[in-house]
């Protein structure tokens, strides 16, 4: 395999979508504010949906893989996420705490699907935990107990689809 040098529109693309997802949480932020974070969730997916139903063809895999990725990612990742942010979980340590879907996913493959984690995989693992508790440590303010939980159970949530897109295979 051999790597591509890291071009300005790389560089610029990668800038973009790390702006686009934290602008993403000041968004939610500001809806849950004024409807039940249920429905602004059940909101994004429609309208996210509603143009993809003519051009997207029903994906090829059993019907709990379909449903099931549905629920991990329409109910427990965005719907509980969206409930936390409702209940004080800041956009910022949101966003910081969703990345725990990386942990999540790794583990439960090598519970779940017998993959080996690789020492160096470990070492990411434990600088990329390192960090996110520094920073968790000096973001300035408390983060409520409850938000907290919700947040890794959405996180969890975005995990549980990762696996279930592997096991809906190609």
């Amino acid at each position: 395999m051999t790597t591509q040098p890291l071009t300005t529109r790389s560089l610029l693309l990668a800038l973009l979508i790390t702006f686009i997802w934290g602008v993403n949480f000041v968004v939610i932020k500001w809806s849950v504010g004024e409807t039940s974070p249920l429905l602004v969730a059940a909101l994004r997916f429609a309208v996210a949906a509603f143009p993809a139903v003519f051009f997207i063809p029903k994906p090829a895999v059993p019907a709990r893989i379909l449903w099931g990725y549905g629920l991990a990612v329409g109910v427990m990742q965005f719907g509980l996420l969206y409930l936390a942010i409702q209940l004080g979980m800041s956009a910022g340590m949101g966003s910081l705490l969703m990345q725990t879907q990386g942990f999540f996913t790794a583990l439960l493959a090598a519970r779940l699907f017998g993959e080996k984690i690789m020492p160096w995989q470990a070492w990411g693992m434990g600088v990329a935990f390192t960090g996110m508790a520094i920073i968790g440590a000096f973001a300035g303010h408390d983060v409520p107990f409850i938000p907290l939980l919700i947040t890794l159970v959405a996180a969890l949530g975005w995990s549980i689809s990762n696996l279930l897109v592997r096991a809906a295979g190609n």
